[in-house]
C-alpha cells in the first residue's frame, strides 16, 4: 500500500507535517484550514528562548513552535541521540544547515542582549570559515552572531551550546545572498555551494575548541 501526500502551495519553511487541526480546533467555516495549519517549526521547538522572538502562537504561522519545547518526535529524537553521545564520548561540534543568506551564525540566536563567553573563539572560527569559503568560488559569507540577523527563540544551535555544552555550535545559511532567487537556488549553483561549504567545514574542524585543546597537550 502506498502513501499519498497532498502537495499544497505552502511556500518554504521549516515545519514538519504533523496536522495542526483537530476536532477541537476548527476555523470559522467548520473545517481545518489545510493550506497552512500543518506542522511545527522544528527550529523553534528547542528550549532556549522557547516561544520568544520570531515565533508565533498561531498554528498557521510558519514559525509556530509547538505547545512546548521538545513536543515533536523529530526534535526529541535528535535531543536523545546527542545526549546519549555526550554520555559516551565528546561532542565537539554541532551544525545546522539552512538557506539562504550566505551567513555563518554563532550563538546566541534567542537574544542579542548577551555576549556568549566564547565569543572571541566563535569570531575566530567564523573568520577562518568564511575565508575558506571565499577562496573556493569567490562567494562572500558573513560571520556574525545569529541574533544579528534577527533574534529567534527555540533554536537547536542555542540548545547545543547552552544545554549540551558544545562550544562549537553553529548555523550555516547557504546560497544565495538575496531573495532573488531566494530558496530556489539555480541547479548550476548546487555543486559549487557544496564545494565551498566543504572547504568551510574543513576550516571549522581545524579550529574547533576541542581540537585546539588537544594540540596544546
Amino acid at each position: 500500500m502506498g502513501t499519498s501526500i497532498r502537495i499544497l502551495d505552502l511556500g518554504f519553511g521549516e515545519k514538519n507535517r504533523i496536522p495542526g487541526c483537530s476536532k477541537n480546533i476548527k476555523m470559522w467555516f467548520g473545517n481545518c484550514y489545510y493550506k497552512a495549519c500543518y506542522g511545527v517549526d522544528l527550529n523553534r521547538n528547542w528550549p532556549e528562548g522557547f516561544g520568544g522572538p520570531s515565533t508565533s502562537s498561531h498554528r498557521c504561522s510558519l514559525v509556530y513552535p509547538g505547545e512546548k519545547a521538545f513536543d515533536q518526535a523529530e526534535t526529541m529524537a535528535v535531543k536523545n541521540l546527542l545526549q546519549e553521545l555526550k554520555e559516551n564520548t565528546t561532542v565537539g561540534l554541532y551544525l545546522s544547515y539552512h538557506s539562504y543568506s550566505q551567513l555563518f551564525l554563532a550563538p546566541y540566536g534567542y537574544t542579542g542582549d548577551e555576549i556568549p563567553p566564547d565569543y572571541e573563539h566563535h569570531k575566530k572560527v567564523g573568520n577562518e570559515v568564511v575565508e575558506a569559503i571565499y577562496r573556493r568560488h569567490g562567494k562572500n559569507y558573513t560571520n556574525q552572531r545569529a541574533s544579528e540577523l534577527y533574534s529567534a527563540g527555540g533554536l537547536s544551535a542555542d540548545w547545543a551550546y547552552l544545554s549540551l555544552g558544545v562550544i562549537d555550535s553553529y548555523t550555516f545559511e547557504l546560497r544565495p545572498n538575496s531573495p532573488d532567487p531566494g530558496f530556489l537556488l539555480p541547479a548550476e549553483q548546487i555543486i559549487e555551494t557544496g564545494q565551498e561549504n566543504v572547504d568551510g567545514l574543513f576550516a571549522l574542524i581545524d579550529n574547533l575548541h576541542h581540537n585546539q585543546n588537544k594540540k596544546k597537550t
